[in-house]
């Protein structure tokens, strides 16, 4: 059997995580803050970004937001990339990692969909799960309309 050690510094931290992570208005605030100190972004001929809103269900009228971002000269169908921010499920959102997405976008010369699913701890498990499950669904069922290629997600 495999017996791992736990860095030291990292065991005080899992024991006393720090307040920032222990408050997702906090660390939600922090991670906008960020953002805003990165600048704004670059403008880029070369890239088209696209917002849709997903309905969550059949029956319900509250939808989430996606957006998609291509290379504005892509032919035919693309591949996909269907890319759920990080911030473990309690922060983040559509800009948290937009240059990411970006970059991906031109580089991997794929449709790069961000999904802004609900977060924790307002929304609980699984709730942000729903979300992206959705918004699987809604790519594959609006794959032709959206240009996208859903063999390939």
């Amino acid at each position: 059997m495999l017996s791992l050690s736990m860095d030291p510094e990292f065991a005080l931290l899992a024991k006393q995580p720090r307040p920032v992570l222990q408050d997702a208005t906090v660390a939600r605030e922090a991670v906008s803050a960020a953002r805003q100190e990165a600048g704004p972004r670059l403008p880029d001929l070369d890239l088209e970004i696209k917002d849709y809103n997903v309905p969550r269900s059949d029956t319900e009228k509250e939808r989430v937001s996606v957006r998609i971002y291509r290379r504005r000269n892509a032919m035919g169908a693309q591949p996909v990339l269907l890319y759920l921010h990080g911030g473990g499920f309690f922060c983040g959102d559509l800009l948290s990692e937009e240059s990411q997405c970006i970059h991906y976008a031109l580089k991997a010369e794929c449709a790069v969909v961000c999904v802004a699913y609900r977060l924790a701890p307002e929304k609980p498990f699984p709730a942000a799960l729903t979300d992206c499950y959705r918004v699987f669904e809604f790519l594959w069922s609006e794959s032709t309309t959206l240009n996208l290629d859903r063999d390939f997600i």
